[in-house]
């Protein structure tokens, strides 16, 4: 499975170097991470199908 996105502001512009973490439900930490691209596109390839997966988005110290 995989999971990606894109991440853009209210005005629709790609927002550039937003850190993308992959959680687990429940887990005690990030499984994987990643950050946006120019376009700000992320993604997160081969992720167990047997999972329940939460994506957090960070853009700083925030949280969105």
């Amino acid at each position: 499975m995989e999971f990606s996105g894109y991440v853009k502001d209210q005005l629709g512009a790609a927002k550039v170097g937003v850190t993308v973490e992959l959680w687990a439900a429940g887990g005690g930490a990030a499984t994987a991470t990643t950050t946006t691209d120019a376009n700000g596109r992320w993604e997160f390839n081969a992720v167990a199908v047997d999972a329940v997966w939460q994506i957090k988005l960070i853009d700083g110290l925030k949280v969105l």
